[in-house]
């Protein structure tokens, strides 16, 4: 298996016990690495204010193989 090129945040929209979630967008910004993601985490919540729900999480992970081919399109 190769190891992810960039890792992307996904903002996640929530109920207020933070259980019921549904992705709401991912963050333009793509990372080097889990922990360059997971510390831009606050600043991005901090931008995402316009979401109609009561809890927005975001969540970091590896970017599907998938989107690293198309993003050289």
């Amino acid at each position: 298996m190769y190891p992810a090129a960039f890792f992307v945040m996904a903002i996640l929209g929530c109920a207020d016990d933070g259980v019921d979630c549904r992705q709401v967008g991912v963050a333009p910004t793509r990372f080097i690495s889990a922990a360059a993601c997971n510390i831009a985490t606050r600043a991005e919540l901090e931008r995402q204010t316009d979401q109609p729900y009561p809890v927005i999480m975001a969540q970091c992970a590896p970017a599907p193989m998938v989107q690293v081919a198309s993003a050289g399109k």
